[in-house]
């Protein structure tokens, strides 16, 4: 009773992985399932990345589910026992693999900003506390620019006649901005690691409800940020 509760649990996990491999494609017809695997780990989609990560344990699991059916049509009796970790590993691929989790989940919650009129020290010891590499700039409610810690540093070390607690950013020739994209709520973190590489200009991505520049800004995830946010998947 133990190995078939598992093994059931198994397939119909599967199963939703299999049409969910389908929907992505958009397929109608048949496609044997290892051949959307490798249409998907060597295309463009929003599940490429992971795909392409987790290959061989998805292919391993098509080979699982083939002989678990194919011996239990002998006699309706299962010839093979899916161990708990190999029914916890297929439920964790298909959890990520369906609903990854969004940048919006994995970013702080708190969206951190300066102002144009702040001193630089105020920019400086703010980015220090929150242990900020980037901080978007505002004049009130305007996005200026996206102001890099180095680069700050760089300009105070190149100019000696610069007064941290008394220059403000507008007085200082620190608009020398990052280079930045807006991105919707709802991207997975596997689409941001691929925008980061398909984009090695952009340090930052900002967060917007409709993925615009148009609209208020949410929250912010650097190019620095991105090692952390993967180690706790």
């Amino acid at each position: 009773m133990y190995s078939a509760q598992n093994s059931n649990t198994f397939l119909a996990y599967f199963n939703q992985i299999d049409k969910y491999l389908s929907y992505i494609l958009w397929i109608k017809k048949y496609v044997p399932y290892h051949e959307r695997v490798t249409i998907i780990a060597t295309g463009k989609t929003s599940i490429t990345r992971f795909v392409k990560s987790f290959e061989d344990k998805l292919r391993y699991f098509g080979d699982l589910r083939n002989q678990l059916v194919h011996g239990f049509r002998l006699e309706n009796k299962h010839y093979l026992v899916v161990s708990d970790h190999a029914l916890h590993e297929i439920q964790t691929i298909h959890d990520h693999l369906t609903a990854p989790k969004t940048i919006a989940d994995q970013t702080r919650k708190e969206y951190i900003t300066a102002n144009n009129t702040d001193t630089i020290q105020a920019v400086m010891e703010k980015m220090t506390e929150h242990s900020l590499s980037y901080i978007p700039v505002y004049a009130d409610e305007r996005l200026l620019w996206v102001l890099s810690f180095q680069d700050m540093m760089y300009r105070l070390i190149s100019h000696t006649t610069i007064q941290p607690s008394i220059n403000t950013l507008v007085e200082v020739d620190v608009t020398h901005y990052s280079e930045y994209d807006t991105i919707w709520p709802s991207t997975s973190v596997y689409e941001v690691q691929d925008i980061f590489e398909q984009q090695p200009a952009t340090q930052v991505l900002l967060i917007s409800a409709d993925g615009s520049p148009d609209t208020p800004i949410t929250g912010m995830i650097s190019i620095t940020d991105l090692p952390s946010l993967l180690q706790h998947l």
